[in-house]
C-alpha cells in the first residue's frame, strides 16, 4: 500500500501507528458516525406514536442489516427477549431495519413473545436510540451509533461454525466491539459464538433494566469513547476536507516542477517499478537523446520494459525531483530505497 498511497485518512486513532509502521502516512480525521449523533432524537414522539407508555421498558433489538445475521443472530435475540419478557413485567421492544432485509425480519419475528414495534428509515432508527432503555445489538457499526446516544447495551455475535473456526486464525483483537476495542476493556458486554446464548444475553441485558450503577458506567465509558473518536472537535468530515487540502498543498510544494524537461516527456522504466512495486535503484540522463531511464535491482528485458511520462515516474518516487539537475551523460544510483542517491558521469563519457 505504501507504494501506491501517499496518505491513509483513519478513521481510529490506533491505526495511525499501523499504517506508519509501515512507511504508510496516516492522519486521524474521526469516525463519521460521530456526525450523526446529532440525529439521535424523537424518543418521546416514537413512543407516542407507536403507543408505548413512556414508563414501559423499551429494549431496542438490533440484530444486524445482512441475510447471515437474520439467520445466525436473529433467534438467539428472539429467545433472550422470551426469558426477559418473564422477568421484566411490561416489556417492550422496537427492531429498527432496513429495506432489504426487513421480509425476512418480519418472517422471523411473526410469534414474538413481547410487544415487537419493527420500524424502518434513519430518523426511526435514531429515535428508537434515544426511546430506549437498553439496546441488544449485534456487532458492528451499530455500537458507535448506540454509544454515541449513550443507550446502555449488551452486544452479542454469532456466525456459520465454518466461518467462525477460519476467523480464528485470523483474528488478533480481544474485543469485537468497537468501544471496547478503543477503550481496550470490556465496557459493553459482549458474547461471541458459543458464548452469544440466550441466558447470557438476557441476564447481561436484565442487569442493565434493573442496575442504575452498570447503566452509569456504561454511559461515562461511551462518554470516553466519544472523546477518544472526535467527538467535540472539528466534525471528521471537515477534519478530512482540511487535512486533503493541506496534503495536497503541501505537495504542490513538495513536487513543484524542477525538470528542464516537460511533465509528459517520454521516459523508459520498467512494468515492476510500474505495476510491480519495485524501487528505483538506477536513473541516467543520456547524452545521446537528451532521455531519461528508471530502473529497479533487477536486470531489464524487452518484455519487462515501460514508456511513461516523466511526471508519472516521478509521482511513483518523489525522491527523483532530486536529481532534476542530474547532467546529460551522467547517472545516479542509491543502495537501498531510503540510502541517498549518488551520481557521477557515466563512464562511456
Amino acid at each position: 500500500m505504501a507504494h501506491y498511497f501517499d496518505l491513509v485518512l483513519a478513521l481510529f486513532p490506533f491505526e495511525m501507528p499501523f499504517f506508519e509502521k509501515y512507511g504508510l502516512r496516516a492522519a486521524f480525521v474521526g469516525h463519521p458516525v460521530i456526525e450523526r449523533a446529532a440525529m439521535v432524537a424523537g424518543g418521546e414522539a416514537l413512543r407516542a406514536r407507536l403507543g408505548i407508555a413512556p414508563d414501559a421498558p423499551l429494549l431496542a433489538l438490533l440484530p444486524g442489516s445482512r441475510t447471515s445475521e437474520i439467520r445466525f443472530i436473529l433467534p438467539e435475540f428472539r429467545a433472550a427477549v422470551d426469558l426477559l419478557a418473564k422477568r421484566i413485567p411490561g416489556l417492550v421492544t422496537v427492531l429498527p431495519t432496513v429495506p432489504h432485509v426487513a421480509h425476512l425480519v418480519r418472517a422471523a419475528t411473526s410469534d414474538w413473545p413481547t410487544h415487537l414495534h419493527i420500524v424502518e428509515g434513519e430518523a426511526d432508527k435514531y429515535a428508537a436510540f434515544d426511546a430506549a432503555d437498553v439496546a441488544l445489538a449485534a456487532s458492528g457499526t451499530v455500537t458507535a451509533e448506540l454509544a454515541l446516544a449513550h443507550t446502555p447495551m449488551v452486544v452479542g455475535y454469532k456466525v456459520g461454525g465454518l466461518t467462525y473456526f477460519l476467523s480464528k486464525f485470523l483474528m488478533t483483537v480481544t474485543h469485537i466491539t468497537l468501544i471496547n476495542i478503543l477503550l481496550e476493556r470490556e465496557a459493553v458486554p459482549e458474547f461471541l459464538q458459543s458464548r452469544a446464548t440466550p441466558e447470557n444475553l438476557a441476564a447481561a441485558v436484565e442487569r442493565l433494566f434493573r442496575d442504575e450503577a452498570a447503566r452509569a458506567a456504561q454511559v461515562e465509558a461511551m462518554k470516553e469513547f466519544g472523546r477518544k473518536l472526535g467527538e467535540g472537535d472539528e466534525a471528521p468530515s471537515l477534519r478530512a476536507a482540511r487535512v486533503l487540502l493541506e496534503f495536497v498543498a503541501n505537495g504542490r510544494e513538495r513536487m513543484q516542477w524542477k525538470f528542464p524537461d516537460p511533465p509528459n516527456v517520454a521516459v523508459i522504466t520498467s512494468r515492476g517499478v510500474v505495476f510491480g512495486g519495485d524501487w528505483i535503484a538506477h536513473v541516467s540522463h543520456d547524452v545521446s537523446d537528451g532521455g531519461w531511464q528508471f530502473h529497479s535491482t533487477k536486470p531489464l528485458n524487452e518484455n519487462d520494459a515501460a514508456i511513461i511520462g516523466l511526471q508519472e515516474i516521478a509521482e511513483l518516487d518523489p525522491s527523483i525531483a532530486e536529481l532534476a539537475d542530474l547532467p546529460l551523460g551522467w547517472r545516479a544510483w542509491r543502495d537501498s530505497q531510503t540510502s541517498p542517491w549518488q551520481r557521477k558521469a557515466s563512464e562511456s563519457e
